[in-house]
């Protein structure tokens, strides 16, 4: 059956639905501010927070700045050109993951701004995203499960939705599981342990099918700038941020009533936890979501009573991701965790965990325009059975090849 699908998918690029089957609702909004902030940064930052940590092949490069200013690009480094329309692309030899440097001239009439970009690398287009998530009940209960699908609405499960991972170390219990794209290209998997734990699991994996070098980091620790509980680390996600050659771990601890993060380069040492979000009130489950050199993030209110509150609400930085200084009024009108954003045909999908509901629903993001439109017609994760607290990567076609391998085992 499998076989059939992935066949079908090949054939009809996997659409969940077409555009015209798609029904959406007038927009609701829920902002009482633009979320959408001019970036208070000078010109050289605003550059280089517009280059991703990873560009991709075919990838169009930013050409304009918010105060209208035009940039242009050329290649230092690196198998790759870049077109009169900041089309990069890669030439022949080049690797899977091409180290790669940038320069970019800022122009806006009365000035000429040329700003050299630290090194980062150009992987292949991105063709699907990979879903790591976990279920609370059965035999393989939190415990690593994997989901695929090229457009965000269709799921194709991993394994026949048994596990993929199951801890070794501390509880052996893994909740909460994200994916953090390494710098050279790999991946690293970190996930809640337990329930009350002030470690996380980091695990490390090329393939999203063997993992390796399981450890316990105990990230939720005090010191004297910054005393803590040591009582939970919920919901650990992350990225690397190539400005600084740093990786951010960013949680939840809801006895601190705070989101906090610890850096690290290596995934060995690392450093004592930052606060990240600082609301005065529980905020858990925080996710963030970069756009165009903004940051946004996405955080659950944890407040009591659970049901006059558990709902999303959405931050903003005019600045970075460690300035969050806007949040929204609740964007969700039920009892909502676990979000994360996905692209789908130049729409922002937020996908939450409905979990009162045992179900997954989304809602249509435009952070530009400070609404979420809600679209009733397709508020499920199609084919997968009641996944908990999921989160998303891109990857590339090599990286989903292995998949599809250990799909139709």
């Amino acid at each position: 059956m499998f076989k059939l699908l992935l066949a079908l998918c090949l054939l009809t690029g996997c659409s969940a639905a077409s555009e015209e089957d798609i029904v959406y609702e007038e927009p609701v909004y829920y902002y009482e501010f633009d979320v959408y902030q001019q970036l208070s940064l000078d010109i050289e930052q605003q550059i280089l927070q517009l280059l991703d940590s990873f560009v991709n092949n075919n990838d169009t490069l930013p050409s304009t700045l918010d105060n209208g200013g035009t940039i242009s690009w050329e290649v230092i480094s690196g198998n790759v050109t870049i077109d009169e329309n900041n089309v990069i692309t890669k030439t022949e030899g080049a690797a899977a993951n091409e180290p790669i440097q940038l320069k970019a001239t800022y122009s806006d009439g009365e000035q000429t701004i040329e700003v050299t970009c630290p090194e980062n690398i150009c992987l292949d287009e991105y063709v699907a995203y990979v879903l790591s998530y976990f279920v609370n009940e059965g035999d393989d209960s939190e415990t690593l499960k994997i989901a695929f699908s090229y457009d965000g609405h269709l799921w194709y499960e991993v394994n026949n939705e048994q596990s993929v991972y199951q801890a070794q170390s501390g509880t052996g219990k893994l909740r909460d599981p994200s994916f953090i794209r390494l710098k050279d290209g790999g991946f690293m998997l970190v996930a809640t342990q337990g329930w009350n734990n002030p470690e996380i699991y980091v695990v490390e994996t090329d393939d999203f099918i063997n993992y390796s070098n399981e450890r316990l980091v105990k990230v939720n620790i005090s010191s004297d700038e910054l005393p803590l509980s040591e009582e939970a680390a919920w919901a650990p996600e992350g990225f690397y941020d190539y400005l600084t050659d740093q990786y951010y771990i960013y949680w939840s601890s809801v006895a601190d009533e705070k989101v906090l993060y610890n850096t690290t380069s290596d995934f060995e040492t690392f450093s004592l936890p930052g606060v990240l979000i600082d609301q005065g009130y529980a905020l858990i489950d925080a996710t963030i979501y970069k756009q165009d050199g903004h940051y946004y993030i996405i955080l659950k209110d944890e407040r009591q009573p659970l049901e006059d509150y558990s709902y999303l609400i959405v931050g903003s930085s005019s600045t970075d991701f460690l300035n969050f200084d806007k949040f929204s009024d609740q964007i969700t009108q039920h009892q909502a965790e676990g979000p994360f954003v996905l692209m789908d045909n130049y729409k922002l999908m937020l996908y939450f965990d409905d979990y009162t509901r045992q179900q997954y629903t989304y809602l249509w993001l435009d952070f530009r325009e400070g609404f979420a439109q809600v679209d009733s017609d397709y508020n499920n994760i199609e084919a997968l059975d009641t996944p908990s607290h999921g989160s998303v990567i891109q990857v590339t076609w090599n990286e989903l090849q292995a998949l599809l391998e250990y799909s139709v085992q």
